[in-house]
């Protein structure tokens, strides 16, 4: 995706995203030894949850389903806004994170049945992770994704829930600023091409399923 540009006047994020579209929910699995997703030199580990992770993520859960959905942010508008970030190969393509596309949906249909403004976004190659966070920005294997919106609290969770990566505050920007990216997602193949012995009993997301959570340009 290219730099974010517009030729006319935004009133609200809504401007910014895209249809929602309905897909299958995958079978989450458990999460096993897998290499590292945004650091560098660092040793593969368990990711079966412990007894304390998966407290921390229920106490997140509920912090999130009691919140009070964030406000609505217009165009030009500075606000807070909050990012996880990692490879794209991982957030968008990894055999053990496809309950990701899921969430993401499951976030907007909340959204939309409370009449709220989409307030989060998949931003590919975005443009503040170096201009803002530049030794940060090294331990995030490229090319990389961020999932960025001005909900603190749900951020904290997903950051919870993916686990292995980089969770960052850009302050006060503008959309216009925290939506920019440098480069569009690259091109992967399905995963049944990829992945050796695929078994699940369903077929897997289609690559592209990301589109929907892109900024408009």
């Amino acid at each position: 995706m290219s730099a974010l540009m517009h030729t006319a006047p935004l009133t609200s994020l809504r401007d910014f995203a895209a249809p929602l579209q309905e897909q299958p929910s995958p079978i989450c699995r458990r999460r096993l030894h897998r290499r590292p997703v945004f650091a560098q030199n660092v040793a593969p580990v368990c990711h079966a949850y412990t007894k304390s992770s998966r407290r921390d993520v229920r106490a997140s859960a509920r912090a999130v389903a009691e919140n009070p959905i964030a406000p609505e942010v217009k165009s030009g508008q500075k606000t807070n806004w909050y990012a996880v970030v990692a490879s794209a190969e991982f957030m968008l393509h990894d055999v053990q994170n496809e309950a990701f596309a899921e969430q993401l949906r499951e976030r907007r249909r909340l959204l939309l049945e409370r009449d709220t403004e989409v307030n989060f976004f998949l931003v590919s190659e975005p443009a503040w992770l170096d201009e803002k966070f530049p030794e940060k920005a090294k331990q995030v294997r490229r090319p990389c994704v961020a999932l960025i919106s001005t909900d603190q609290q749900w951020i904290t969770f997903m950051k919870l829930r993916l686990d292995r990566v980089l969770k960052l505050e850009l302050g006060e920007v503008t959309p216009e600023e925290a939506l920019k990216s440098l480069a569009p997602v690259p091109d992967f193949k399905p995963l049944n091409q990829t992945v050796k012995n695929y078994t699940a009993p369903y077929p897997p997301y289609k690559p592209g399923w990301w589109q929907q959570f892109e900024p408009k340009e």
